[in-house]
């Protein structure tokens, strides 16, 4: 082989390595140090970002003893009951008692079945009542003043005797529901 052949072997195989570098290896280089700058990047900002959580864990500590504090004050205002029949029970026991202290007669309680699973379980009682409308807001104001949170779901007020045949106060038949809260346990 010729030095001029030579030469013509090694211009076009350094073009040819020359063309490989600059179209494959290079590419594939830069983008794997951007990935990698990248995922320094994204490690710095964990790192700092864990730095910045130990720095506050004793405002979280605080924070959450002061959740603890405030969810043991709640307790008296939640209906009594680990298990969702022992709390209906206790509400219906709860609405009897009021519905008795207002001057109503109590015509049927049915629980209302809640089967969420979270921390705070609502409980509700179905009720049907006879009283006059004296009683109704005796019964209304019992449930306001509750030392229990309960709500009032649904009232509904038919008159017995719309015509009014018998003299004496208007006679009313009531449906509503009352609704409380309990603090969900293990058992359901």
């Amino acid at each position: 082989m010729k030095a001029r052949d030579r030469g013509a072997l090694l211009l076009g195989g350094s073009a040819v390595l020359a063309l490989f570098l600059g179209l494959r290896v290079i590419p594939t280089l830069v983008q794997g140090y951007a990935t990698l700058r990248e995922r320094t990047s994204d490690r710095v900002a964990t790192l700092d970002r864990a730095r910045t959580a130990l720095g506050a864990a004793e405002l979280v500590e605080d924070s959450f003893a002061l959740a603890a504090r405030e969810l043991v004050a709640l307790a008296p205002q939640l209906v009594a009951g680990e298990t969702a029949a022992e709390a209906a029970a206790a509400l219906t026991a709860e609405v009897s008692g009021m519905a008795n202290r207002a001057g109503l007669r109590v015509v049927g309680l049915n629980g209302i079945p809640d089967s969420a699973n979270a921390t705070f379980v609502s409980v509700g009682v179905r009720g049907e009542f006879e009283g006059d409308l004296k009683a109704l807001a005796t019964f209304l104001r019992l449930v306001e003043s509750a030392p229990m949170v309960l709500t009032v779901r649904g009232l509904r007020v038919l008159a017995v005797d719309p015509l009014e045949r018998e003299p004496g106060p208007e006679g009313l038949r009531i449906e509503l529901g009352v609704v409380g809260w309990r603090l969900s346990g293990a058992k359901t």
